[in-house]
């Protein structure tokens, strides 16, 4: 099967989850003794699919490159996000920077998830119209997370504003193509920007995580859940 180089973003502030990070990026805050959360996130992607790991970095940044710098064997490297450009930014940035796969993958440097990452790139691999695809999971109560539908015609639709019931949010992980990532400007939203214009383009597909697993450390009550989850699973 064929690598393809994975982004993982994590330049963001963290302003919501500074009460239990300690002034860390949320992909260093730690689960467990000595294990910072990238350690779950990067299990849960099964890193052998992938050939480069970059990590887009901004806030706290040298702490991340001194993780970088004494975990050698996960061969990670980063790109420097100087100003805070946006996730959508921040993608451009790194594209800017580093030599990257066409397509690549982008995962949000506070999500968790289990699903079949060999499984996206098979329904990849045998579409005919080649789409960027993002993951998504059934509804979670939580207001904070962007909401999808599927049409009767099997097209994603974003919901504007909260909704129960069979719905999809956002999981945080994608499969760009290097074409998809249009933006003239240099600070830009993925979730609130790229996404919404790609939908209305016809260029983004979807895969569904069936998986009841999600986490999103991003606030405190979140990051509870996930520690208790890790201490009683792994």
């Amino acid at each position: 099967m064929k690598k393809f180089d994975l982004i993982i973003l994590c330049g963001g502030l963290g302003k919501r989850i500074r009460s239990k990070s300690k002034n860390s990026p949320k992909i260093l805050i730690e689960i467990k003794k000595n294990k910072p959360f990238i350690f779950y996130l990067l299990k849960s992607l099964k890193i052998k699919l992938f050939n480069n790991i970059i990590l887009s970095i901004g806030y706290r940044r040298q702490k991340i490159i001194n993780f970088i710098k004494n975990n050698k064997q996960l061969n990670l490297s980063y790109s420097v996000e100087k100003k805070p450009l946006g996730t959508g930014g921040a993608i451009k940035n790194t594209l800017k920077n580093k030599k990257i796969s066409n397509p690549f993958f982008v995962v949000n440097g506070d999500t968790f998830n289990q699903f079949s990452t060999k499984g996206l790139i098979k329904k990849n691999s045998t579409n005919k119209i080649k789409k960027s695809i993002i993951l998504l999971k059934k509804n979670e109560k939580e207001k904070r997370y962007d909401q999808f539908q599927i049409s009767k015609k099997n097209k994603i639709e974003m919901i504007s504003k909260y909704k129960t019931g069979n719905y999809y949010i956002n999981s945080g992980f994608y499969m760009f193509y290097k074409k998809d990532i249009i933006s003239k400007k240099k600070v830009f939203s993925l979730e609130q920007d790229l996404i919404p214009n790609l939908i209305t383009k016809g260029r983004l597909d979807f895969y569904t995580n069936k998986s009841k697993v999600f986490f999103d450390i991003g606030v405190p009550k979140s990051l509870y859940k996930f520690k208790s989850y890790i201490n009683k699973n792994l």
